[in-house]
């Protein structure tokens, strides 16, 4: 089973310990344990973490060739399922309830940054969107939060789109006003 060592500083700025580096490692693996320990150094206090894990993605050997993800890809993937296990397992119903594995590929090549591109995904319909879009965008957002938009979307504040309501008719030309 891997292990690493990760040691948390604390910022004395903020006054806490920073679990960034913590919560980035355990993005794409399932943990195992973890063993804790506090000590100091020249005055400064320390959390060393010892972690045990697995990686959430073994290959997937039923996948055709020339189709592989990317390492990025494969851990958004990896996140993806760990949320929706968490997610059914909260609501009482199958995992694929949620979101089938293709639509959790869809997720992760297509990268919606936006509840109307999210809709442009085969299986997200108004209803599933509704009850599981905003949690999906917002993975994603904090998965790639680079100020770059995928596939030209803008890369705004998660809100619903607003439709635009149809101009009022001129009024008569006849009417004096």
């Amino acid at each position: 089973m891997p292990v690493r060592v990760i040691t948390l500083p604390f910022d004395s700025i903020h006054g806490l310990f920073d679990d960034e580096i913590l919560t980035n490692f355990l993005l794409n693996k399932q943990l195992k344990s973890l063993k804790p320990a506090f000590f100091q150094h020249d005055g400064k206090p320390y959390w060393t973490v010892l972690v045990e894990y697995e990686p959430l993605l073994a290959v997937d050997e039923k996948r055709p060739a020339g189709h592989l993800l990317t390492t990025e890809q494969t851990s958004l993937l990896g996140r993806l399922r760990q949320w929706r296990r968490e997610k059914a397992d909260r609501d009482g119903v199958p995992a694929f309830v949620i979101a089938t594995n293709k639509q959790l590929e869809q997720l992760t090549l297509r990268l919606p940054k936006s509840l109307e591109s999210l809709r442009q995904i085969n299986g997200f319909g108004k209803s599933k969107v509704e009850r599981h879009g905003k949690e999906i965008i917002e993975l994603i957002r904090a998965f790639h939060p680079d100020p770059t938009p995928a596939s030209g979307e803008a890369n705004l504040p998660l809100q619903e789109e607003p439709i635009p309501e149809a101009p009022a008719p001129p009024p008569p030309a006849d009417v004096p006003f």
